[in-house]
């Protein structure tokens, strides 16, 4: 069975596609939503839903930073997505430089502040300051993604939009002429195929097997994240606490390097660790990464040493009931996300490769709608080019 014709057919249902699919369809096009589950499993529902408005480096980071802000005020309004604002503590252990970090931090839209140890704890009860020389404090958003991503798709619906449920198995291109008006992708799934003018993969990891598939090399990949989630908690922490020093960047600067060759054994999962409560009082502790297909640890082993490394700094937390939770995220090296068409493929186009898709998505999905429409006042999109992965 053949459905009908759309001007967009938007591949993913996390917040990326949500999003982009909903900024379509309020602009006037006829846009069709498809997403492999029912339930899925996704960095979206999996996220702790941070918004570091704070911590933009670049012009082009700093002016979607002030759009998501306001956008997000709006959002809450509307759509009860449960937006606060809290102090961040980034702690620094005993073997850091804190001088070295303060530079790190410098070009930041809105510095962090450094704390003695005393001043950290004094924020945050819940910390063993005899593990830190200090923490760095910014003001941290969150907004409850899952909320926000079904508010999307419930007004995506209510403004004509078509949601279905399907894996995609193949894109073919049926006419890639730029002047043709006839649609030029057919969209196969197990059950439906779907033919579209324009299609945009905002799939996740996914999104690697549908370019692959079309021998499309962009520098799209993922990392395996595992985190581990409470049921909601009396105990209550009153700041987010994480690490300064992230070491899943250099991680996914390695996974990029060797991507199409085996990943060597100096690839070891890394651990950032923290805690961060949701208003709901649910905890999300700690964060692993690893390399795809390059991890034997089993998921106890997974468990203890997030357990194991949050017990130094947050003791009481470290211990309480929690599931591990596992997905994949994906990531590109460069400085910007993957958003844009695909040059020399009419008509597909790619949404992905976001480090804050929370603060970054909403108003690049605006600007991406708004654009194509030439409403935008700002040239956020651009032409992706494929890349020599051999």
């Amino acid at each position: 069975m053949t459905k009908p014709i759309a001007d967009w057919l938007v591949i993913g249902g996390g917040i990326t596609g949500a999003a982009v699919a909903y900024e379509l369809q309020q602009t006037g096009y006829s846009v069709i939503l498809l997403e492999k589950s029912p339930r899925p499993e996704n960095a979206t529902s999996l996220g702790y839903g941070g918004l570091g408005f704070w911590s933009g480096r670049t012009s082009w980071w700093r002016t979607l930073a002030k759009e998501s802000r306001d956008l997000h005020q709006s959002f809450a309004e509307r759509w009860d997505t449960e937006l606060r604002e809290l102090p961040l503590l980034l702690t620094v252990d005993h073997e850091e430089d804190p001088t070295a970090i303060t530079n790190q931090f410098s070009d930041c839209e809105i510095p962090p502040q450094w704390l003695s140890p005393k001043e950290a704890k004094s924020l945050e009860p819940e910390l063993n300051i005899s593990e830190i020389q200090g923490a760095f404090q910014a003001f941290h958003g969150q907004v409850n993604g899952f909320k926000l991503q079904q508010a999307y798709l419930r007004e995506f619906q209510v403004a004509g939009g078509r949601v279905y449920t399907g894996a995609v198995i193949h894109l073919t291109p049926q006419n890639l002429s730029q002047q043709s008006s006839c649609p030029k992708w057919l969209i196969t799934t197990h059950h439906t195929n779907y033919l579209t003018s324009n299609v945009l993969i905002a799939a996740g990891s996914g999104s690697r097997k549908l370019l692959d598939g079309l021998s499309l090399h962009l520098p799209l990949y993922f990392t395996e994240e595992q985190v581990l989630i409470s049921q909601p908690q009396p105990l209550q922490l009153r700041t987010m606490v994480m690490s300064a020093t992230l070491q899943r960047l250099p991680l996914e600067t390695a996974i990029a390097k060797h991507w199409n060759t085996p990943a060597p054994d100096s690839l070891p999962a890394i651990i950032d660790t923290g805690a961060i409560q949701m208003p709901d009082g649910r905890l999300f502790i700690g964060q692993r990464t690893s390399a795809p297909k390059n991890d034997p640890s089993s998921p106890a082993s997974a468990e203890q040493a997030l357990r194991s490394q949050l017990r130094k700094i947050l003791p009481r937390i470290a211990d309480l009931p929690a599931t591990l939770r596992t997905c994949q995220v994906t990531f590109s090296p460069r400085e910007q996300p993957l958003v844009g068409p695909i040059h020399g493929h009419p008509g597909l186009y790619l949404f992905n490769g976001f480090t804050s898709p929370l603060l970054l998505v909403p108003p690049l999905a605006r600007h991406f709608a708004q654009q194509l429409r030439g409403q935008s006042s700002h040239s956020l999109i651009q032409s992706l080019d494929t890349v020599d992965c051999s």
